[in-house]
C-alpha cells in the first residue's frame, strides 16, 4: 500500500487555493499530432495581428497561429528554417518583426538570428555565437538579445565560449563574453567544472530576462548555477553571481528521492540542491528588480565527460554520513541523481557532502542575487495531493513515482503577469505537467494561489489523447493585448506537441486601480514627491493629483510615465507646509482613466520649519508585522503611538481603521490578501499580508 506521510501539510496547502484571487481555464489547443519530438517548444505572441508563433524542432520550422478566436487557434503558415541552419531553438516577436534563433549544422560553430516580417517574409540574418538558444527583445523593441549557449561537442575537445549577442535594429551585433572573469575569484556556488575549460568557455547562457527599465540583462547559466549580469547599453558583462545551494535537510525543503519505495515519501535528507534555473523572468516592486526562476536543474552528459552519479554508486564519508546505509537503500535515496564534481571537500576520494540537480521549486532573487523566496517542497506536496496515483510521473508515461530519483516535477517554464494590480508567477512543471500560480506582489511573502494540470492521466500517453505533456515555455498575454480582452497565458508543450491557451480568471471584478506602495515628500531642498506603486495592466501612463486639504484650489496634476514604477518629480512651492491629499490613476491607450486610488493626507515641509510636525514613519522600513499569513491577531511593531492604521483590500478600499496599536484584531476580515498602511505626518509605509 502506498503510504502518504504528509497528509496534514497537504490539506493545509490545498486549503490556500480556496482564497485564490485568480484561476486558470484552458480554452483552446492547437495539436501538431507529433509525440515526443519537440514539435511545440517555444512560443511568442504578436498583439497587433493576434498571432502566436511557436517553434517545431521536429521539422526545423516556425508555425504561425491565428488566435483571434482563442478557443480555436488555427494554423496560418509555416516558416521553413532549414535554409538557415541545423535546428530552430527559439522565436520572439515585437513591432512587426519575428526573430528566430537558429543553430549551425555543427553546433559548436557560430549560429544565426534570422528576422522575418509578421507574415513570414525573410528580412535578413546576422551571425551570433555558438548554439543560439533563447532570445528576447528589450522592452522598447529596439534590440534583440540572444543567449549563445556554447555547449561542447560530444567528445568534449571543442568547447566554444558561452556568450550573449546584442543586435540593434540596424543589424549591428555586439557579442558579449565573460572572459573578464577567467582569473576572478568567484562565489563557491558558481560551478566551473568542464575539462580544461576557462570560465568563459564553461559558462553556458540558457535564458535571458531584462530588467523592466531595459538597462540590465540577467542571464541564467543553468549548468553553472549562476546569473550573468550585462549592461546592455555598454555591451559588457558586469557580474557573475552564484545562486548558492538549497539545504534539503531544512523543514519545508523536503523531497521524494526514491522511485523504488512505492510510496509518496516527501522527507528531509542531508542533501544540497543546486538551483540551476532554466527559464527566468523579471519584475520590479519598490524600486527593486527581482528575478523569478524555475529551478529545473541539468547535468552534463557527454561521451567525453559525464558528471551524473547515483547515491548508491558513490563512497560516502562515514563521519559525514553515519546513516549511509539508509541513504543508499531503496527506502532511502539510493538512485537519486547527484553530481560527482563537488562534495569531496577533503579530497580523500569519498563524498563529504552530496549535491543534486535543481531545486524542485521556483525562487525569487533580488538583483544582487540574494534569495528572497523559495517555494520549498510545495510542488511535490501539491501534486501529491492532487494526483496521488500519478505522483512524480514522467511526461511520456503515467508511472507512479517515476521521476522521484531524478528531479521530481522539474519546473521548466516561468512567466510573470500583472493581473488586477497584483503580480503573479506562472510556473510550468515539465514532468508531471501543469501550471502553478503564485502571488508574488510582495516577494518575501509570496503565496500559493492555484494549480491546474491539463493532462488526462487516464489516457495512454502515446496512443490516446492525453492532452498536454511536457510544458516547455509559458508566456503571459495581458488583457489589454489579448484577442478576447481577458488575461491569457499560452503554454507550448514539447512532448504532446500542443499549444494551449488559458484564461486567467479573476474571482472579482478588477477596478484596475494602481496600488501605491510608498510615498515621501521633501521640501528641504526642492519641492518634490517620490512615489512607488504597483502598475496596472495596459496603462500607458499615470495621473497623480496633489491637492491642499485646507485650500483645494491649490492643486497640481502630473502625468508620469508607466515605467519605472518609482518616480520623483517636482511640485509647486506654494504647497510647502500644506496638508495635502494624493491620488493616483492609470491612463490607457484610448485616453480613458481608471478610478483614482485612495487619497492619503501628508504634510509637506522640513521638520525644523514646521512646528509640531514630526515624522512618524521615515521610509526606513521600520514597519514589521507577524504572523503572515494571519488568522485573527496581527502583531504590529516599529510605529509611533501617534500613527494611524488602515487596512486596505486588494482593490485599494479601506476596510478597517485604527489608531496605533501593537495588536490588531483582523478576525472580521474575509480570507484574502490585504495591505496594512501606517500613516505618518509626512509619508506612510505599507506591507502586504494574507488573512487565512
Amino acid at each position: 500500500m502506498r503510504k502518504n506521510f504528509t497528509l496534514l501539510l497537504l490539506c493545509a496547502l490545498v486549503s490556500l487555493s480556496l482564497t485564490a484571487q485568480v484561476s486558470l481555464n484552458p480554452i483552446g489547443t492547437f495539436e501538431t499530432d507529433i509525440f515526443d519530438e519537440g514539435a511545440a517548444e517555444t512560443v511568442t505572441y504578436d498583439a497587433a495581428t493576434q498571432r502566436l508563433f511557436f517553434t517545431n524542432s521536429d521539422d526545423n520550422s516556425v508555425i504561425a497561429l491565428d488566435i483571434s478566436a482563442p478557443n480555436n487557434p488555427t494554423e496560418i503558415f509555416t516558416i521553413d528554417m532549414s535554409p538557415f541552419g541545423g535546428g530552430v531553438n527559439d522565436v520572439t516577436t515585437r513591432n512587426g518583426l519575428v526573430a528566430v534563433a537558429s543553430e549551425a549544422e555543427e553546433t559548436t560553430d557560430a549560429g544565426s538570428v534570422v528576422v522575418f516580417d509578421i507574415d513570414g517574409n525573410f528580412i535578413g540574418s546576422v551571425e551570433v555565437g555558438a548554439l543560439p538558444d533563447m532570445l528576447t527583445f528589450t522592452p522598447d523593441g529596439k534590440k534583440v538579445l540572444v543567449a549563445n549557449e556554447g555547449e561542447p561537442n560530444d567528445d568534449y575537445d571543442i568547447d566554444p565560449m558561452g556568450t550573449v549577442s546584442i543586435i540593434d535594429r540596424s543589424g549591428s551585433v555586439t557579442t558579449v563574453d565573460f572572459s573578464a572573469f577567467n582569473d576572478a575569484a568567484l562565489d563557491e556556488s558558481v560551478r566551473i567544472f568542464g575539462p580544461g575549460a576557462s570560465v568563459a568557455q564553461d559558462l553556458e547562457p540558457e535564458y535571458i530576462a531584462i530588467s523592466p527599465d531595459g538597462k540590465t540583462a540577467y542571464v541564467a547559466m543553468q549548468e553553472n548555477n549562476a546569473f550573468g549580469v550585462i549592461d546592455i547599453e555598454a555591451g559588457v558583462a558586469t557580474g557573475l553571481i552564484g545562486l548558492g545551494f538549497k539545504d534539503h535537510n531544512v523543514v519545508g525543503n523536503g523531497f521524494d528521492g526514491s522511485d523504488r519505495d512505492d510510496a509518496i515519501n516527501i522527507a528531509n535528507w542531508p542533501i544540497f540542491g543546486m538551483y540551476q534555473p532554466d527559464a527566468i523572468a523579471t519584475y520590479a516592486v519598490g524600486g527593486e528588480t527581482y528575478i523569478v526562476t524555475a529551478n529545473e536543474g541539468d547535468a552534463r552528459e557527454y561521451d567525453g565527460f559525464e558528471e551524473e552519479e547515483d547515491v548508491e554508486d558513490v563512497d560516502l564519508d562515514p563521519t559525514a554520513f553515519p546513516n549511509a546505509a539508509l541513504l543508499q537503500s531503496d527506502e532511502g535515496i539510493a538512485r537519486l541523481n547527484i553530481t560527482n564534481t563537488i562534495g569531496d571537500t577533503d579530497n580523500d576520494g569519498d563524498f563529504d557532502a552530496i549535491y543534486t540537480f535543481g531545486g524542485r521549486s521556483f525562487s525569487i532573487f533580488d538583483s544582487a542575487g540574494n534569495l528572497v523566496f523559495d517555494s520549498g517542497d510545495d510542488f511535490e506536496q501539491i501534486t501529491a495531493a492532487e494526483f496521488p496515483d500519478f505522483f512524480n510521473a514522467n511526461n511520456d508515461n503515467n508511472r507512479f513515482d517515476n521521476r522521484s530519483d531524478n528531479k521530481g516535477p522539474e519546473p521548466e517554464a516561468v512567466a510573470v503577469g500583472l493581473v488586477c494590480g497584483k503580480y503573479y508567477a506562472f510556473i510550468g512543471l515539465e514532468r508531471v505537467g501543469g501550471v502553478m500560480v503564485y502571488d508574488i506582489t510582495d516577494p518575501a511573502n509570496t503565496t500559493f494561489v492555484a494549480y491546474l494540470n491539463n493532462r488526462d492521466f487516464e489516457e495512454d500517453v502515446e496512443e490516446g489523447e492525453p492532452l498536454d505533456l511536457g510544458p516547455e515555455e509559458i508566456i503571459f498575454i495581458p488583457a489589454s493585448e489579448s484577442p478576447n480582452g481577458v488575461d491569457l497565458i499560452a503554454v507550448s508543450n514539447e512532448v504532446s506537441g500542443t499549444v494551449t491557451i488559458y484564461e486567467v480568471l479573476q474571482e472579482e471584478v478588477c477596478d484596475n486601480i494602481p496600488n501605491i506602495n510608498s510615498l515621501a515628500v521633501d521640501f528641504c531642498d526642492e519641492p518634490n514627491v517620490t512615489i512607488d506603486f504597483i502598475p496596472v495592466a495596459g496603462a500607458t501612463s499615470y495621473l497623480i493629483e496633489v491637492t491642499s486639504v485646507e485650500n483645494p484650489s491649490k492643486s497640481t496634476t502630473k502625468n508620469i510615465p508607466s515605467v519605472p514604477f518609482t518616480r520623483t518629480f517636482a511640485l509647486p512651492s506654494d504647497l510647502e507646509g500644506e496638508e495635502v491629499g494624493v491620488r493616483l490613476a492609470a491612463v490607457f491607450e484610448d485616453g480613458s482613466t481608471s478610478d483614482f486610488s485612495e487619497s492619503t493626507a501628508i504634510v509637506l515641509g522640513c521638520e525644523d520649519e514646521i512646528e509640531g510636525r514630526n515624522t512618524i514613519i521615515d521610509a526606513s522600513n521600520q514597519l514589521e508585522i507577524y504572523p503572515n499569513p494571519v488568522n485573527n491577531i496581527l502583531n504590529v511593531s516599529g510605529i509611533s503611538t501617534a500613527a494611524k492604521i488602515q487596512i486596505l483590500s486588494i482593490e485599494g478600499k479601506v476596510v478597517l481603521e485604527n489608531t496605533a496599536t501593537t495588536t490588531l484584531d483582523v478576525s472580521s476580515l474575509q480570507s484574502g490578501i490585504y495591505t496594512i498602511k501606517i500613516l505618518g505626518e509626512k509619508n506612510f509605509e505599507t506591507k502586504r499580508f494574507v488573512k487565512l
